[in-house]
C-alpha cells in the first residue's frame, strides 16, 4: 500500500507543478500519436496509474489519453484507494 500511495503522491507533484518541466513534456509525448518502439509493451508509469485507477473505489476514471489526463490534473491528494 506505500508504493501505491508513494507512487500517487509523486504523480501529484508532477501534475502541479508547471507544464513545461521535463515530467510534464513526457507525459505530454506520452499520450501523442507518435509511433511506439517496436518489442514487449515496457511498464511505464501511465500504464501502472492507469491499473491502479481500475482498482479505486467508486470511480470508473482510466488514463490512456491526453483528456483524462487533464481530467485527473486538478484533483486533490488523499483519495482512499482499494486494497
Amino acid at each position: 500500500m506505500q508504493v501505491l500511495e508513494a507512487r500517487w503522491r509523486l504523480f501529484g507533484h508532477v501534475l502541479r507543478r508547471d507544464r513545461n518541466i521535463p515530467a510534464n513534456k513526457a507525459m505530454l509525448f506520452y499520450f501523442s500519436d507518435n509511433k511506439r518502439a517496436r518489442g514487449r509493451p515496457q511498464t511505464t508509469l501511465p500504464i501502472t496509474l492507469n491499473n491502479d485507477l481500475k482498482k479505486l473505489v467508486a470511480t470508473k476514471l482510466e488514463l490512456t489519453t491526453q483528456t483524462d489526463l487533464d481530467t485527473l490534473r486538478p484533483w486533490p491528494t488523499g483519495h482512499v484507494y482499494a486494497s
